[in-house]
C-alpha cells in the first residue's frame, strides 16, 4: 500500500456513493466513484479447537461461520481469521495460516478469502474454514481467535482476486 489512514470508527455508510479525486500535474485529474455495500452480519460463529491434522501433522481447528446472504442483489464478501493475545503488555494480534475445501472461497491478498454470491443468492451459507492452533490446549495464554467479516465492492473482489491472479501465474509466481 502507498497510503494507510487509521480510524477510530467505520467513516463510511452503507449505500451512500463515494467519489476519490486525485490530480497531479504530469498525469491530469482521475476520479473514481462507489457504492459501499450493505454490511451483511455473521449469524452463527463456532469455533472447534484440534479438529484435524495438515499435512505436516500440525493440530488444525476449525471455524463455522453461517449468514444470510440478502436475495437478488450481487454480493461480494471477504473473511480472515485473526489471534488476538491479550498480555500485560498489550494485545497481540495474528492473521491465522487458513485453508478450505469450499470451492466457492478464493485466496485474497492479504491472507483471507473471497467469497461472491452467485451459487447461494438469497440462501443461508456456511463457510468452514480450518486454521493453524499454534498454541496447546494447556496453553496459559489468553488467546481469541476472530472472524474478520465485511461485505466488499465487486471493484475491490475482482481487485483481490486479481492481485492473487497475477502473483500465481506463471510468469509472475
Amino acid at each position: 500500500f502507498n497510503f494507510v489512514k487509521e480510524v477510530g470508527q467505520t467513516f463510511v455508510t452503507a449505500s451512500r456513493i463515494y467519489t476519490i479525486k486525485a490530480t497531479h500535474p504530469n498525469f491530469g485529474e482521475i476520479i473514481a466513484t462507489q457504492t459501499m455495500p450493505q454490511a451483511v452480519p455473521l449469524k452463527e460463529t463456532l469455533i472447534r479447537e484440534n479438529r484435524s491434522a495438515n499435512e505436516f501433522g500440525d493440530l488444525m481447528s476449525q471455524a463455522e461461520l453461517t449468514f444470510d446472504d440478502p436475495a437478488g442483489v450481487e454480493n461480494f464478501y471477504e473473511v480472515s481469521l485473526i489471534s488476538v493475545e491479550i498480555t500485560s503488555e498489550g494485545n497481540y494480534v495474528n492473521t491465522l495460516y487458513t485453508s478450505t475445501l469450499d470451492p466457492n472461497l478464493r485466496v485474497g491478498y492479504q491472507g483471507g478469502f473471497l467469497l461472491r454470491d452467485e451459487t447461494f443468492d438469497g440462501r443461508e451459507y456456511k463457510m468452514l474454514l480450518d486454521f493453524d492452533q499454534y498454541w496447546s490446549d494447556n496453553d496459559e495464554r489468553d488467546i481469541q481467535v476472530y472472524a474478520i467479516w465485511r461485505a466488499v465492492t465487486r471493484d475491490y473482489y475482482l481487485y483481490a482476486k486479481s492481485v492473487v491472479d497475477q502473483s500465481d501465474a506463471k510468469d509472475f509466481g
